[in-house]
């Protein structure tokens, strides 16, 4: 796992099934989006709750692009390149999916079930916390 790039067009050539969106700028975004630190770390701790990791960030990405047709999210194919991306963003951290559960009540009106990650591996990449307490102005 050396050398593991999360990005959008590494994902894409550790998973040529999901070829036909390498130029679509809607599927890019979602896969940024996913990737930033933040979500990363919410998708650790929905897992570890046995959350869907995808639900940490799905109303998010239904806000930004639930409206659009580049990347329909009421497709299942594209709803399927979703989870991939929490995988492949997850796997350098050591999660694996273990099981598929439904998405909680309210959270997508896209998406019903995802995988559940649990950490299993070694990983390659770690998150460090940025959370820095301030005095309250």
């Amino acid at each position: 796992m050396e050398n593991y790039k999360i990005d959008f067009n590494s994902f894409i050539e550790r998973n040529p099934r999901h070829q036909k969106f390498s130029d679509n700028q809607i599927a890019k975004e979602i896969y940024n989006l996913l990737a930033e630190g933040e979500n990363i770390y919410r998708m650790m701790v929905f897992s570890e709750l046995e959350i869907p990791a995808l639900a940490a960030s799905i109303s998010e990405i239904e806000d930004l692009y639930g409206e659009q047709e580049i990347f329909n999210l009421n497709n299942s194919f594209s709803k399927q390149t979703m989870g991939v991306m929490v995988k492949d963003i997850l796997r350098s951290f050591g999660y694996d999916n273990t099981k598929s559960k439904d998405i909680p009540k309210g959270l997508s009106k896209y998406v019903n079930t995802a995988a559940v990650y649990k950490k299993l591996d070694t990983p390659s990449k770690n998150l460090k916390s940025s959370f820095e307490i301030v005095e309250f102005e």
